[in-house]
């Protein structure tokens, strides 16, 4: 079995399963939705202390949790990224809010696509 994350969601805790998928109830998916960064807002602290993580693909980074958001800066292979935190985006999936240091660029990525599944601490 994957490595598996948990995010409170309405009292419940919510666990997303890193190599498989995750159904969702249409009333849980909709209060996952109600929960997360919107687009464009002020990024979450820096509350992972894991050190920087080596990109291994290049990856567009996105101004919030959600696929319908304004694309950002690339981060390039070999760039060392920053993680954040994560948070369940409007799309139900895990998203990783990150930093890559030497280049001044920030946003937000889907944990699939991360190194290490992104981080592992809730914003």
């Amino acid at each position: 079995m994957g490595r598996v994350k948990n995010a409170v969601v309405g009292g419940t805790v919510v666990l997303i399963v890193l190599s498989g998928a995750l159904a969702l109830s249409p009333a849980v998916a909709g209060e996952v939705a109600g929960q997360h960064y919107s687009c464009g807002s002020s990024g979450p602290p820096d509350a992972d202390r894991r050190p920087l993580v080596r990109a291994t693909a290049e990856l567009r980074l996105l101004s919030g949790p959600s696929p319908s958001c304004r694309p950002g800066s690339i981060v390039r292979v070999g760039d060392l990224m920053n993680y954040h935190c994560y948070t369940v985006g409007g799309d139900g999936r895990s998203w990783t809010y990150l930093s890559v240091p030497d280049r001044n660029i920030r946003g937000w990525a889907r944990d699939d696509l991360l190194p290490d599944n992104g981080s592992f601490v809730n914003c």
